[in-house]
């Protein structure tokens, strides 16, 4: 009889899983699949390998009950610790999240390596739940530097820290997050690493202080209200590898007058440049960027 039992509690989970589609071997998983030593951290192909593996819910809260967190990435944490001045979660692959500061300072110096593990993300520089000098930390902050062994900069990983002036990239940065460095607004000079790919939604909106942009060259997009508010951006020169331009991602930037967009771009949301009413397009002659400025009533200069 217990066989009998048994067997038709089983049929019925494996029916629950087809009725919603879910893999019933995925939510076990523990390393993500790669070749070589487990213990050698792993480089993971896409974005969504990596949010797989480390989005989890805070173990040290058993009420989280946050959305978009795996079963099985939770299932990945080796510990979460405070080390070197950070809040870090550790993983089985031998990664670490820095996950906070621990102390107000003016100068953010990110190491690569902590307690052996290497350091490839950072999901936020503000540990919003565990600092007890939160105003002092946010207002502090004036340089960033993170390191080579950095790929992943999360959502709002560096967002409303209103006295960061300077960033400097580690050169390996292929993902970034929703608002990454939004409303930090002193912030005067951004040079983007080549290894990016994308710029998010409102990755530096209103960074009202930004003067100077540098595109690395490997980007394709350019995410909506990503300089949304940059008032005194003057200049943008946009990569051969730019395919398109999303809502309002330059729009309130009232003194950018050079916008350079190559003929690679194919699509270009009409909000793209709303209220900088002072630009001017550069681009190839009979490219889809000389149409969209005709169409838009933007002045276009071909060429450089």
């Amino acid at each position: 009889m217990s066989h009998v039992i048994f067997n038709l509690f089983l049929v019925t989970i494996l029916t629950l899983f087809a009725t919603f589609n879910i893999n019933p071997f995925s939510v076990i998983q523990t390393q993500p699949v790669g070749d070589g030593d487990p213990n050698t951290p792993y480089t993971f192909s896409t974005e969504q390998d990596y949010l797989e593996y480390y989005n989890y819910a805070n173990f040290s809260d058993p009420d989280d009950e946050w959305p978009n967190y795996s079963i099985s990435a939770r299932k990945n944490v080796v510990k979460e610790d405070v080390a070197d001045g950070y809040y870090v979660t550790l993983f089985k692959n031998k990664t670490a999240q820095i996950r906070g500061l621990t102390d107000p300072t003016q100068d953010v110096i990110i190491p690569s390596e902590i307690e052996g593990y290497k350091v490839t993300a950072i999901y936020k520089i503000i540990n919003y739940r565990m600092d007890e000098n939160l105003d002092q930390t946010i207002n502090s902050i004036k340089t960033v530097v993170i390191p080579s062994s950095v790929e992943y900069i999360m959502e709002d990983a560096f967002s409303d820290l209103i006295n960061l002036k300077s960033v400097q990239f580690g050169g390996r940065e292929k993902y970034m997050g929703l608002g990454a460095f939004s409303d930090c607004r002193n912030l005067t000079n951004i040079v983007l690493p080549d290894s990016l790919e994308a710029i998010p939604p409102a990755a530096f909106a209103d960074c009202y202080g930004l003067t100077k942009l540098t595109i690395g060259k490997n980007v394709n997009s350019i995410g909506y209200n990503a300089f949304v508010d940059c008032f005194f951006l003057k200049s943008v020169t946009l990569p051969d590898s730019v395919v398109s331009l999303g809502q309002e991602c330059f729009c309130w930037c009232k003194c950018l007058t050079y916008v350079y967009i190559p003929a690679s771009a194919e699509a270009i949301d009409s909000s793209a440049f709303l209220q900088s009413n002072r630009v001017t397009i550069h681009g190839e002659a009979g490219s889809y960027a000389e149409t969209f400025a005709q169409q838009n009533g933007i002045p276009f200069v071909a060429g450089k």
